[in-house]
């Protein structure tokens, strides 16, 4: 059917199945049956088997094996029919908040102590960590080290702590760090927290993954000049100056009172500031309240569906990216153009910009780009 709306389609679907091998139905079979005892388990009433469902659902969307994609496909197609994934983003009892800032500024321990408090308080019954890591140059998973500073709330059975590596992906997040969301929702956790890499000023697709998002500063991190530069400060919900003990408060105060100097320059909307400790948990109760009427004032007056029908877009366009680039890898025919455009940008013959042009029509299988034009 949309093939006969968009007849440029059917030409583009052919293409597209080049990314995946033909399976044999045997194979199929086994795939479906897999699938379907990760969709079954993963909704069940028993905590272990859920969380055990969830952590191979993840690695497989992670996983750049042909047959992971194909079951990862399959999963989420059966997960979130047209009907779910309308549901799934319209549903307003579930969050999911984003924190992001630089390297050093906290973002690890002010998670276990928040998430420690909202479960302790049982302001949730569960909760849900993804923690997008820097990547290992040699076996390009992540290097695990923002769970291995969580230890109260990695042994809390009611928290669900997940590495994500980042593979080189630029923007601080991955492609399918939304599907990891949506697949700890499909598991009850109603309540989850995105942790980016911290790239600093390029750290901003948190924003399309996440219904709020908090900036974590450390004390004395930057003049009002250089948080106006952030791209995260215009984008964020909530600025935290952490580490708000000791010997640093006094810099603490004077960070969030430069912050609110900054904001009220550069921001029409109001922006709450705190200064926290994450060691004595001062001020994480106010944060909480000020998540906690974010988030309802978000569902009264409905930008809470706004922002995620947006970034549902978002991810529609990043995906579409990824699969572009994916198949122009596998492409026998790219690979050969491609060695010869390469010789040619390096030699100085042709620019990049012309020779990415040039690829793109043998991509497409158009005419043959003219490189004197």
């Amino acid at each position: 059917m949309f093939s006969k709306c968009f007849p440029s389609l059917r030409k583009f679907s052919s293409i597209t199945s080049q990314l995946a091998p033909p399976i044999s139905p045997s194979l199929s079979a086994s795939t479906s049956a897999s699938t379907a005892h990760i969709l079954s388990s993963i909704q069940s009433t028993d905590p272990i088997r859920r969380r055990m469902a969830l952590a191979k659902a993840i690695t497989l969307i992670e996983s750049t094996h042909p047959h992971d994609q194909l079951q990862s496909d399959m999963l989420l197609s059966n997960l979130y029919s047209f009907e779910k994934t309308a549901k799934a983003y319209t549903n307003k009892d579930v969050f999911r908040l984003g924190i992001t800032g630089g390297p050093g500024a906290g973002k690890s321990s002010f998670i276990e102590s928040f998430g420690t408090y909202v479960l302790n308080s049982r302001k949730m019954d569960r909760l849900a960590v993804i923690c997008v890591d820097p990547s290992s140059t040699i076996s390009g998973g992540s290097i695990l080290g923002d769970k291995t500073r969580m230890t109260k709330l990695s042994n809390d059975s009611r928290a669900y702590i997940r590495p994500s590596p980042t593979r080189g992906t630029p923007g601080g997040l991955t492609a399918y760090t939304s599907d990891a969301l949506q697949l700890c929702h499909a598991a009850s956790y109603s309540f989850c927290i995105l942790e980016s890499v911290g790239s600093g000023q390029s750290d901003n697709d948190i924003h399309s993954a996440v219904d709020m998002t908090l900036l974590l500063i450390p004390p004395g991190g930057g003049d009002d000049l250089q948080g106006s530069k952030m791209g995260s400060v215009e984008t964020c919900d909530g600025i935290i100056v952490t580490k708000f003990d000791g010997d640093t408060k006094e810099i603490g105060l004077q960070t969030a009172s430069e912050y609110k100097m900054a904001m009220s320059f550069r921001s029409t909307r109001e922006v709450g500031i705190y200064a926290c400790s994450s060691h004595s948990g001062e001020q994480i109760p106010e944060v909480w309240e000020y998540i906690l009427n974010f988030w309802n004032d978000a569902r009264k007056s409905g930008s809470l569906m706004d922002r995620r029908r947006e970034q549902a877009q978002f991810w529609m366009w990043r995906h579409v990216q990824n699969k572009i680039l994916e198949l122009s890898r596998k492409s026998s025919r790219i690979k050969i153009a491609s060695e010869e455009m390469e010789r040619m940008v390096m030699n100085g013959v042709v620019t990049p910009r012309r020779a990415a042009k040039s690829l793109c029509y043998v991509l497409f299988e158009k005419e043959e780009y003219n490189m004197n034009k």
